[in-house]
């Protein structure tokens, strides 16, 4: 990706098979500067990984007057990732998960959810809202899930509290009969301020 006063443009994308190792890596940006024109260029941002750190040494040996910048965005991922691992974290994220799971299963309790959310007052946070699971690769999946969580969490006390929850629940097996009863006492944890 080039970025010039007229905006951005894909110059080349590589696929990176076989090895992708400093020495490739170098090699591919090199080609990159001689194509652009290394004078016109400041800047390589690139993630963090040791591969690309090494690759830059190799880089800027020729060229001095580029500078590596490792991507923020791809950092503060990483800074997310670890905080999640903490337990407290990884425990508010997979009991998100378990209520979005849970609801959009099956058709009946999507049903109650979307009746519920739209029955929320016009300018109420998360009227309208879906649940959605974040793709894990996605930057800041966990923060973006807690934070529909806590949007819709009126919605989700009323789907939990609504009589039609109780007695779909109880005409289930008992494996979802015993999820439906985790997710109620989830929401309403959630619905506290306790998550």
């Amino acid at each position: 990706m080039v970025s010039t006063p007229h905006g951005a443009k894909l110059l080349r994308a590589t696929t990176g098979e076989g090895a992708k190792d400093a020495k490739y890596v170098a090699d591919d940006l090199l080609k990159v500067l001689a194509e652009v024109g290394a004078e016109k260029v400041v800047c390589v941002v690139t993630d963090s990984a040791s591969v690309n750190e090494k690759a830059m040494k190799i880089v800027t040996e020729n060229h001095k007057h580029i500078t590596w910048v490792r991507c923020t965005a791809h950092a503060i991922n990483l800074i997310f990732k670890d905080i999640g691992k903490l337990s407290w974290a990884d425990e508010v994220v997979s009991n998100a998960r378990k209520v979005v799971k849970f609801i959009r299963r099956y058709t009946r309790t999507r049903s109650m959810y979307r009746k519920c959310v739209r029955a929320l007052p016009v300018g109420a946070e998360g009227r309208n809202l879906e649940l959605f699971l974040p793709a894990d690769t996605r930057f800041g999946s966990n923060v973006v899930l807690c934070d529909r969580m806590l949007k819709v969490r009126e919605a989700l006390t009323r789907v939990v509290s609504d009589p039609d929850w109780d007695s779909w629940c109880a005409e289930k097996n008992l494996k979802i009969r015993s999820n439906g009863l985790e997710v109620s006492a989830l929401v309403r944890t959630m619905a506290s301020g306790l998550i």
